[in-house]
């Protein structure tokens, strides 16, 4: 998936690179980037290229939808607004091929023994929420060797539970399409219209015993997307 962000419109006094601007810049990159001062040069920029990238990540998130699952802003911290200045044009290019990760993917990404006791920088803040903590990035490939040994241990309904689905929707007992639901079983029917103009796909799933609850839980599918 290829983005043409609108080019930048150049500084009139830009700074010619991060060597020759002030030691604070300097500084910045050095301490919390780990750049020399041989690379001051390029290196700052790329992180702009990185950041833009997920800027246009995100409004694309929000307003069409993933572009990319593998994509992530590989820096715990932002480039200097004066960076920018440097940087003329940009190709944004997503890889729209890439999945998710699965249900015991995620969690074994999510809970690893180092996220315990991650480290802590003030990031000259007052408040504590206001930190920055570095979790250390989940390499993907490592996770997926390292599962890969359990995934034939499964057994069938953790298999199951374990796999891209669809949609689940829960409808409270208030709610107009409740008793609609509700019959559904009786007129083996399997589309609805929830709205005006809005119209799900109830997908076919093994047959689960009825309770007397206040909240239906259905399996549906987005014909819209």
């Amino acid at each position: 998936m290829e983005f043409r962000p609108p080019p930048f419109q150049k500084s009139k006094n830009p700074i010619s690179s991060i060597e020759s601007g002030t030691s604070w810049q300097r500084q910045y990159y050095k301490d919390k980037f780990g750049f020399k001062k041989d690379q001051m040069e390029n290196k700052p920029l790329e992180v702009v290229q990185h950041y833009i990238e997920g800027l246009c990540w995100m409004l694309h998130y929000y307003y069409k939808g993933v572009p990319s699952w593998d994509w992530y802003y590989q820096n715990y911290y932002p480039p200097l607004a004066s960076t920018f200045s440097n940087f003329e044009d940009i190709h944004v290019d997503f890889n729209q091929k890439s999945e998710p990760l699965k249900p015991l993917e995620h969690m074994s990404a999510t809970f690893p023994s180092k996220y315990a006791h991650p480290a802590v920088d003030a990031h000259g803040k007052r408040f504590e929420e206001q930190y920055i903590i570095k979790l250390p990035f989940v390499n993907e490939k490592r996770l997926y060797g390292a599962l890969k040994s359990i995934d034939s241990t499964l057994i069938e309904e953790e298999e199951k539970r374990n796999r891209f689905d669809d949609e689940r929707l829960f409808v409270y007992s208030t709610n107009p399409s409740y008793q609609e639901f509700d019959n559904m079983n009786t007129n083996n029917e399997n589309e609805i219209a929830l709205s005006e103009n809005m119209k799900q796909q109830i997908i076919p799933e093994d047959a689960v015993p009825k309770m007397n609850n206040q909240v239906l839980c259905v399996k549906y599918r987005n014909g819209i997307t």
